[in-house]
């Protein structure tokens, strides 16, 4: 809370050291730092501050002049927040055509969207995610600003309502505003029970206007004086009595509290934990109200903990390192991934300090005390002021033009280790080229040996990202390997491949469908009778219900059945990561419980059949250093593995195509288990 204009009696630093906690969690949860997994409570920490202060603020001007000063409640909030909004905006902007030309229509939007304080609510329509780490943006922050500025918006109007239906009485006031806040957990709550998009429940201001709601019920108990007798004692005097008499020692033990579970809740809660939806945000809001009652006795210990000097500087400047914090993540990140994270974490975190001095000593405390556009005017004329403002200002220049110097050199080293990394790449693949004959001889061998028929008409393969690279000719080693070539030779006078990346079966990415809604087209445009399905998802159902701390597979599955129906054979391809190389989200404990449940599926529909791929594979037909996805080794062997799948599952028989390929009585479930390896 920078010291008030015009009021400096009112400041309290230890207020500037709580929003110092708050703010480096949140750049330590952004940089990934994995012993404070919960870091991004910290924004919690600042909705219940930001409650706490801005409803003292308009109590204040109620109790002294009997209304709530709209008007000038808004304009200085709009004088302090927006400047600050813009040059960060402005610069991404800037920066942007340079380090990521490929998302400037995208970042064009969320800057707008900044700007108007309406980004969470974009970010929930556009069905982006907040916890997705493969996209990160350098606006993924402004969500939280949002929600704060629509609070100040309606949250005052709502407030005047209150007073004026409870006459002023504070106790009433407090009793609808309990109401509110009980009500905006217990929506949280029953909307991730309800199956909400994890996104929505975290971003939605309806969801965490309680964090700011507690905070007001705070700022409420420690209005000094009672409204509704014109500042005099009331029947309801009992809350500001033991506010007053409240003692050190009691205000030091609330603090102390408070401050511990913030910091325990950061450490052993993470981000996926059902336990922030159910209570624990609501918990964090408390413990925040607790610590912000104890700092607000300046007599405290736990405030000359808080408003020690170089905390509160800190603080002070809290809400610009906010704002800049998030671009230098989202623009350095590859070359932050080369240093050790300690390093990184240090360097972004002095970085977005020095940007926020900047910002504080040219645009922040200056249009907050003088107004939008005399305020560098008046400024720079101030007396004694101008030899310092003659340095200040080239020095912001040249550190502005060294930041974004500096950021393009760094763009242009990973531009160039990428390169490196291809010509390494290609040097691989002709070392592979050379031993190609050979395969290539064993190849033909197994096919002249193995089964190489299928009674299935038409297969319809319906894949991820993992996917992608079988069905062209430079993803795999020789263009026979094609997906849609291999599948052809088992028989099939139709092949229909419908792959995008990054979906899930209930579930797509930007413009591509889901796995469900592609089988609805596919099988409205009308199939052969005897047609056979491939279903290769699952991967990030999987990683998203990590995410979310649901294991929901059995229910994603039966969806998908569902569509398809009973009277069409379905071949699922269990999931797999390399445990070496993959990201987060993607480990193999959440791909084999989604492996579990199509094992378990086979006894509730007679139709299905899975291929154990994750039995098969091997390491190095990752990419390396990927964990996901497959280099051309490893996606020639699912061409050709799949389709023998198709073939070991519906092969054809002595009584050729004829042969129903729903066997009546239908197979046990671990006779519709099938290898991809052909059969000697």
């Amino acid at each position: 809370m920078p010291k008030p204009v015009g009021n400096a009696s009112r400041y309290n630093p230890a207020i500037d050291g709580v929003r110092t906690l708050a703010v480096l969690a949140v750049i330590l949860y952004h940089m990934n730092v994995t012993w404070i997994p919960g870091g991004l409570l910290g924004v919690g920490v600042f909705f219940t501050l930001s409650g706490f202060l801005i409803t003292g603020n308009l109590m204040r001007s109620w109790n002294a002049h009997g209304n709530l000063g709209l008007s000038t409640f808004w304009l200085r909030r709009l004088r302090r927040l927006m400047p600050a909004v813009i040059i960060v905006v402005l610069v991404i902007w800037a920066l942007t055509p340079w380090l990521a030309p490929a998302k400037w229509e995208t970042y064009k939007f969320a800057g707008l969207t900044a700007i108007f304080y309406v980004n969470n609510w974009a970010t929930i329509f556009y069905g982006d995610s907040y916890f997705d780490q493969f996209a990160l943006s350098p606006f993924e922050h402004m969500w939280s600003l949002s929600v704060e500025e629509q609070f100040y918006l309606f949250w005052p109007l709502i407030l005047l309502l209150f007073l004026v239906i409870a006459r002023g009485r504070k106790v009433v006031v407090i009793a609808l505003t309990s109401i509110l806040a009980v009500a905006s957990f217990a929506w949280m709550s029953i909307a991730f029970h309800l199956g909400f998009n994890l996104t929505r429940i975290y971003e939605g201001t309806d969801t965490r206007a309680g964090a700011l709601l507690v905070g007001a019920l705070l700022a409420l108990a420690m209005s000094s004086k009672d409204p509704a007798h014109g500042g005099g004692a009331s029947e309801h005097g009992l809350i500001n009595s033991l506010i007053r008499t409240t003692n050190r020692i009691i205000a030091d033990t609330l603090g102390i509290i408070g401050g511990s579970v913030i910091v325990v809740l950061m450490i052993v809660t993470p981000d996926s934990s059902p336990f922030l939806y159910d209570a624990g945000i609501a918990l964090l809001s408390l413990a925040s109200a607790a610590l912000l009652y104890g700092v607000s006795n300046q007599k405290t210990l736990v405030a000359a903990v808080f408003g020690w000097r170089p905390f509160a500087w800190i603080g002070e400047r809290s809400y610009a390192i906010y704002l800049w914090h998030m671009p230098l993540v989202a623009f350095m990140r590859e070359p932050l991934s080369l240093l050790p994270l300690w390093l990184a974490t240090v360097l972004v975190t002095v970085a977005a300090i020095v940007l926020a001095s900047i910002s504080w000593v040219l645009v922040e405390d200056p249009i907050r005390r003088h107004g939008f556009f005399p305020a560098i005017w008046r400024w720079l004329r101030r007396k004694g002021k101008m030899p310092r403002t003659v340095w200040m200002l080239p020095l912001a220049f040249v550190l502005a033009v060294g930041i974004i110097g500096t950021s393009t050199l760094i763009a242009r080293d990973v531009r160039e280790r990428e390169v490196a990394q291809l010509q390494a790449q290609r040097e691989h693949e002709e070392e592979l080229a050379r031993q190609k004959a050979e395969l290539e001889a064993q190849k033909a061998k197994a096919r002249e040996l193995a089964a190489t028929r299928t009674r299935c008409n038409e297969i319809i393969h319906v894949g991820d990202s993992t996917s992608l690279a079988m069905f062209t000719d430079d993803g795999v080693e020789d263009p026979a390997d094609n997906a849609t070539t291999a599948y052809k030779e088992t028989g099939a006078q139709k092949v229909v491949n419908s792959s995008f990346g990054a979906r899930a079966t209930n579930q797509g990415y930007e413009d591509s469908p889901s796995g469900n809604e592609s089988l609805q087209q596919i099988i409205s445009n009308g199939i052969d009778p005897d047609a056979c399905f491939v279903l290769a998802l699952g991967t990030n159902d999987a990683a998203n219900m990590n995410v979310e701390g649901q294991d929901r597979s059995a229910e994603h599955i039966e969806a998908t059945m569902a569509i398809i129906g009973p009277n069409h054979p379905v071949l699922w391809i269990t999931t797999i990561v390399n445990p070496a190389g993959s990201p987060r989200w993607y480990d193999k404990a959440v791909m084999d419980s989604w492996n579990d449940a199509l094992y378990a599926a086979l006894e509730k529909y007679p139709n299905m059949w899975v291929y154990p791929w994750d039995k098969e594979v091997q390491p190095n037909w990752f990419i390396e250093g990927d964990g996901v996805h497959y280099n051309q080794t490893g996606s020639s062997q699912r061409s050709h593995r799949f389709a023998q799948a198709v073939i070991n599952a519906w092969p054809l028989t002595l009584k050729g195509d004829d042969a129903p390929l729903l066997p009546n009585p239908p197979l046990a479930a671990d006779q519709r288990v099938v290898s991809g390896l052909r059969p000697y």
